[in-house]
């Protein structure tokens, strides 16, 4: 999903520009104690959660929940599943699964967004590529991983 963020990245910023996007920007306080607090909050909710999941219902709970908190933000879902397959609680090819399930959800939610609050061009196009990620995560997620050396 990466490479392909990376490469539409660069064709978009390849194209002739257009003048009749208009975006306006709040900048706030990046150093505000508020929303650490709140990802640390989140964080841990997610790393409980995760593992309960884990043994009460094996990884399709684990799936679900990373579907459910890649709705609102993609780290605390990607640190969890990593410091479980770091752990030997879960495996590697259910925790890069359950990231790009994750990462889906929430660019699902962004396009969903940006068609909201902006509309019209940049909805389309963000459209568009944000669902080149997204299939190529979906590829990515229904490839073979014995493949790519990831165990099952």
């Amino acid at each position: 999903m990466l490479l392909t963020a990376m490469v539409l990245g660069w064709w978009f910023w390849r194209r002739p520009k257009s003048n009749d996007i208009s975006i306006q920007q709040t900048v706030s306080n990046p150093f505000e104690i508020g929303p650490a607090v709140g990802f640390g909050v989140l964080l841990s909710a997610i790393l409980v959660l995760a593992n309960a999941l884990q043994d009460l219902v094996g990884t399709q709970g684990l799936y679900l929940l990373a579907l459910a908190s890649g709705l609102a933000d993609v780290d605390a879902i990607t640190v969890s599943v990593g410091k479980m397959a770091a752990a030997g609680t879960v495996s590697t090819s259910a925790a890069w699964r359950a990231i790009i399930i994750a990462a889906g959800a929430n660019i699902a939610v962004k396009i969903v967004l940006i068609r909201i609050t902006c509309g019209g061009l940049l909805a389309r196009q963000m459209a568009g590529a944000f669902g080149v990620m997204l299939l190529a995560g979906i590829l990515a997620y229904w490839a073979d991983a014995s493949l790519l050396g990831y165990d099952r």
